[in-house]
């Protein structure tokens, strides 16, 4: 003998290989498909998610000449590249700030 392993060995290793791994694949999907329902309906970020933003003048501090529009179009309004077409973005479209609105200057 050369301690090589022979034809035979070889095809039962493969093979027990094969077997192994279809076994595991199985075992992956079944937890999977067990687990992703729940998953699903965990998620609570999905449609709208309306924010309040409160525009504040601190009593020390210059004024600014940016309008309560300008804000506006920086987070709520959708095509100007602001937080709601990020949020949308990277959601996949599942999440959006409709019905968001910006509250005039608040001095503090």
């Amino acid at each position: 003998m050369s301690g090589q392993p022979d034809v035979c060995e070889i095809n039962f290793m493969c093979s027990l290989k094969r077997s192994l791994t279809a076994c595991l694949l199985a075992i992956l999907f079944t937890f999977t498909a067990a687990i992703a329902p729940a998953q699903a309906a965990n998620r609570p970020y999905r449609g709208s998610v309306p924010w309040s933003i409160l525009l504040c003048k601190f009593s020390n501090s210059p004024d600014s000449d940016k309008t309560p529009a300008y804000y506006r179009n920086m987070f709520i309004q959708t095509g100007t590249g602001g937080l709601n077409d990020y949020w949308q973005s990277v959601s996949y479209n599942g999440l959006n700030l409709d019905g968001s609105v910006v509250k005039g200057v608040i001095q503090a």
